[in-house]
């Protein structure tokens, strides 16, 4: 007989309650992002409208945080933009607000003062450094793979001896190949946009949501929130697909709600609709791959 992942007849029935599915918890908020308009710049002023009514709105901004890093990979990536815009889409500040609607008039109110900068969106023009945007080259970082004679030799001579190891075997072929491919960035199209609800009680930090990875979230809360292991509780809920899209960035997420669940005091549910994830969330890398293989008349 077949068998069939337990998970299969919720998904398939309609059964299967997603994160935004779960019943609002008592005093829940809805919370929503501030992102800037700009892919590059200098934050000089988020500057809230004096005629708007913000006395049942939460707002967080960078200098709200004692911590300003998702502890990710490395830990290069604010989970606020703070003197600097990064990126395209960078999260700026964070509104939560007990009505969907009136959510949605306060994201307007907020003016962000921003002096643009230059942007770089190709690799190759980031690579020739005519505008550094990233450490010293633009470069994040560099990998050198070799395998033959070569591994028993260090450092630059290693590198050298390995250049030369190859090409020796690429002139000995019959067949040389040479190509160069480019892929742009992939969309994971989950059926489920990121989403999370995340509160705070006496037990410490929670967080329920569509997340690959409830340990990545841990270990961003611990650092974020300066808290010991076991106050910190993460719950993968029913998790519509992630393809990699749901691995790191339900941290940045997950850590956006606590945030303004911890100022306001109450639960706050952040869920992104297609439009945000699409041109918010981290995507699968475009490339640019030169590769030359060579091989005998047998294809060997």
């Amino acid at each position: 007989m077949p068998s069939h992942h337990e998970s299969a007849h919720g998904h398939v029935s309609g059964a299967a309650r997603y994160v935004d599915d779960l019943p609002r918890m008592p005093g829940e908020l809805f919370g929503a992002t501030l992102r800037s308009p700009v892919p590059r710049g200098i934050l000089k002023g988020i500057h809230l409208d004096p005629a708007f009514d913000w006395s049942d709105v939460t707002v967080v901004n960078a200098g709200d945080l004692a911590v300003n890093v998702v502890a990710l990979i490395v830990d290069d990536q604010p989970i606020l933009a703070a003197g600097k815009v990064n990126h395209a889409y960078e999260p700026v500040a964070l509104l939560a607000c007990e009505s969907e609607q009136k959510l949605a008039r306060a994201l307007r109110a907020v003016r962000l003062e921003i002096e643009p900068l230059p942007p770089v969106f190709d690799m190759e023009e980031a690579l020739r450094g005519d505008t550094v945007i990233w450490g010293q080259d633009n470069v994040q970082k560099r990998y050198l793979i070799t395998k033959g004679a070569a591994d028993q030799v260090q450092g630059e001579a290693r590198h050298a001896q390995s250049a030369k190891d190859i090409e020796a075997a690429l002139a000995a072929c019959e067949v040389v190949v040479e190509g160069r491919y480019t892929t742009g960035h992939q969309e994971q199209m989950y059926i489920e946009p990121q989403g999370v609800v995340a509160w705070w009680s006496e037990a410490g930090a929670h967080a329920t949501g569509s997340i690959q990875c409830p340990f990545y979230v841990h270990k961003a809360f611990t650092k974020a929130f300066d808290l010991p292991a076991d106050r910190i509780h993460i719950t993968q809920s029913v998790t519509g697909g992630g393809f990699g899209g749901k691995e790191e960035y339900p941290s940045v997420i997950a850590l956006h709600a606590a945030l303004l669940a911890k100022k306001s005091g109450r639960p706050v549910r952040m869920i992104y609709d297609r439009k945000e994830d699409i041109e918010a969330t981290t995507k699968r890398h475009p490339a640019i791959c030169e590769i030359k293989s060579g091989c005998d008349r047998d294809g060997r």
